[in-house]
């Protein structure tokens, strides 16, 4: 007998409390090299001072999740101030095992009552997308929310607008449009023609570099970019505890149109033939390129990162 609980797909153990606080899973993915690890480790500070400032509560590490985070995300961005390495890969037998990031808050409800509140993220490899290790990738059909990256830098017009305002990318991943389609497959449990309740955040990460079309003067893009008033120019999200529909609303029409005019028709098409519940989102990690395999000298500065994981936490309910 025991009194420790498991869970039933994957038999890790289940924490104490769980079945006392609302829990969230959200599950990243995306292309090598779109910044997903950047963008959760971004998220994470970012949501301490969310849950500082609103709910007046602390966010805590479940588990192994702070030791994780530490290792993985703290020590290399924080104190060694270099760029994250790969996510490591379901295939390394050292991370089959892998846990996800488990944390823990307090949250004010509008009526001013508290409960408690657990989201859960896990970083997918881009590789494991890519070669489709759809075994160890089940869990994609049971999460709360997907986050989805799309990488601006794949787009051939924008690298040559941008080679000399942004240093070039060692890191370019795979083809997103691909892994995406194998996402929404995961997603609907690999059911032909079959659409996917699941909530889908779509992401254009690292918009800083999208953000530098404003100094090439003389072109559209230079236009687009530098319209008053855009949300694409401010980032309100730690203004409020919830989440903004009438401002994620203009920012999805935005980035919907900025697919568009990247030529990226397939992808809307495919998100919007296969996902019943979707948005779209513009975010930067980092503000700024990086500096080889180092930070930029000014630091990190995120960009919009809060966006996706505030609709998660409220489309969860």
């Amino acid at each position: 007998m025991t009194d420790v609980e498991a869970c039933p797909a994957c038999l890790g153990e289940i924490p104490p409390s769980w079945r006392s606080a609302k829990v969230t899973c959200v599950a990243m993915s995306g292309a090598r090299a779109t910044g997903k690890s950047l963008m959760l480790a971004a998220a994470k500070a970012q949501l301490e001072l969310l849950v500082e400032r609103h709910h007046r509560s602390a966010l805590r590490g479940i588990g192994e999740t702070e030791r994780i985070f530490y290792d993985t995300y703290t020590r290399r961005l924080q104190e060694e101030r270099q760029l994250l390495a790969p996510t490591a890969s379901i295939g390394d037998d050292q991370t089959t095992a892998r846990e996800p990031l488990m944390f823990g808050f307090t949250e004010v409800m509008p009526d001013n009552t508290r409960r408690s509140r657990v989201l859960v993220m896990r970083d997918v490899a881009g590789e494991d997308l890519e070669d489709k290790r759809d075994l160890a990738l089940s869990f994609f059909s049971r999460a709360d929310a997907v986050i989805a990256l799309l990488d601006p830098l794949k787009v051939p017009a924008i690298r040559h607008m941008l080679s000399d305002a942004v240093p070039s990318d060692s890191r370019v991943g795979g083809d997103g449009t691909a892994v995406l389609q194998h996402l929404l497959s995961l997603m609907t449990g690999k059911k032909v023609g079959a659409r996917t309740g699941i909530p889908l955040a779509v992401v254009l990460s690292k918009f800083d570099t999208m953000q530098e079309l404003r100094r090439v003067e003389g072109t559209e893009w230079s236009r687009i970019m530098n319209r008053p008033g855009s949300p694409l120019q401010r980032d309100p999200s730690l203004r409020s505890a919830w989440f903004d529909a009438a401002d994620a609303d203009l920012l999805h029409m935005e980035v919907r149109a900025l697919l568009d005019r990247l030529e990226a028709t397939g992808v809307t098409a495919m998100i919007e033939e296969s996902a019943e519940s979707y948005r779209y989102f513009a975010v930067s990690a980092l503000g700024a390129s990086p500096e080889g395999e180092m930070l930029h000298s000014g630091g990190m500065a995120p960009f919009r990162v809060l966006d996706p994981f505030k609709w998660a936490l409220q489309v969860a309910g």
